[in-house]
């Protein structure tokens, strides 16, 4: 029987070590919220950047374009924004009046409080795109 004292501290444990994020440096990384860092896209292909989207590493719904409505990350440009701490995946897409529509996905990409991770976007990133958020609004 579990003692009513005991029974908190053992799941908050098991909740910490599911919660993991794999990184190319850091395996196993707890990803527990604790501050603020930012991710950064610095475009070394060929193909501008429409639209990038984050969602939490295991969640399926993917969030708002954190580009905004006015800027696109043209080759050789770079961009960032500030996400809290923890584990995501990225989602890039190109201009969505041009087909074919292009796609680059990047997974569990770790964000550390007082940090930047940066991905870099190349050529052999691209690929069809097959499944995107719901109708981005086109850009003006």
């Amino acid at each position: 029987m579990w003692s009513a004292g005991a029974f908190p501290g053992i799941l908050v444990l098991a909740l910490f070590l599911l919660s993991g994020c794999h990184s190319a440096d850091q395996v196993g990384a707890a990803t527990a919220p604790e501050g603020e860092g930012q991710m950064a896209l610095h475009n070394g292909s060929s193909q501008a950047a429409w639209y990038a989207y984050t969602r939490r590493c295991g969640v399926r719904v993917w969030g708002e374009d954190e580009l905004g409505p006015s800027v696109v990350v043209r080759p050789g440009q770079s961009a960032a924004w500030a996400e809290t701490a923890g584990c995501y995946d990225l989602l890039l897409l190109t201009n969505p009046r041009v087909d074919p529509r292009f796609e680059a996905r990047y997974e569990r990409r770790l964000v550390v409080a007082d940090q930047q991770t940066t991905v870099v976007i190349a050529d052999a990133d691209w690929g069809p795109s097959s499944a995107a958020p719901a109708s981005p609004a086109p850009m003006p």
